[in-house]
């Protein structure tokens, strides 16, 4: 399960700042996101895969910005633990 605390962060990623063109877009990907869920879809599940989308997002552009750790470097971590 997830926090609260790292939806509300999730949103707030999007409408930092007050840029009315991430709001937009937030809008945007939020209608998107949920037209592709079931109808049966809960709240939870609108929030959670809200949650996974920003932390991919954030993720793509840590790897534009060249904020990644090599694959190799990540193995020779875990293989030393």
């Amino acid at each position: 399960m997830f926090h609260r605390d790292a939806v509300v962060g999730a949103m707030f990623y999007y409408v930092k700042n007050n840029q009315r063109d991430l709001m937009q877009n937030a809008k945007d990907t939020a209608r998107q996101l949920i037209d592709q869920l079931l109808d049966s879809a809960t709240l939870n599940d609108i929030m959670y895969e809200l949650y996974v989308k920003q932390k991919i997002e954030r993720g793509m552009q840590d790897s534009r910005k060249g904020k990644i750790t090599p694959h190799e470097e990540v193995k020779k971590r875990y293989q030393q633990r």
